[in-house]
């Protein structure tokens, strides 16, 4: 992978250029089809994936055919430079996000989506705030933990 791509990360920011210059032989630079599996319950977590172009989901299967999007990672030219802040806050984000879902109406899921999309994805147009991320209804289903017929009527 291109020293440039580790570079842009603030995650690797203060690390001096010869250690960087040794990293950057560490990685390997892999491309995947839409909709490929990147990483997979049961796999040993041994590696560090930074997304150069694309979109990622994070999504959990259940053992039902159901599945729920937990996250959605876009091209990432920031880390969080403390990187066990930031996993330790996504993980306090999705234990909160499960625990509402019992007590929430699936509109205001759906609407609580929505917005946080907006808020990381969204681009100020005059008219609002535009969502430039392309993602079905059956996506937002998975994210909200509802089919995707109740999110198009919902819409």
């Amino acid at each position: 992978m291109a020293l440039s791509v580790i570079t842009t990360t603030d995650l690797f920011q203060r690390i001096a250029q010869a250690d960087l210059e040794g990293i950057a032989r560490l990685f390997t630079e892999r491309k995947y089809p839409k909709g490929a599996t990147i990483f997979d319950r049961g796999d040993r977590g041994e590696a560090l994936y930074v997304v150069k172009e694309g979109l990622v989901k994070l999504a959990s299967h259940s053992g039902r055919g159901t599945v729920t999007i937990l996250h959605l990672l876009s091209t990432v030219h920031a880390f969080s430079m403390d990187f066990i802040r930031l996993l330790s806050r996504r993980l306090a984000k999705v234990e909160m996000e499960f625990a509402g879902f019992g007590h929430t109406w699936s509109y205001h899921r759906l609407a609580k989506v929505l917005l946080n999309l907006g808020a990381e994805h969204g681009v100020k147009t005059p008219r609002g705030t535009a969502l430039i991320l392309r993602i079905t209804h059956e996506e937002l289903a998975n994210l909200i933990g509802t089919t995707r017929e109740t999110v198009t009527t919902q819409q």
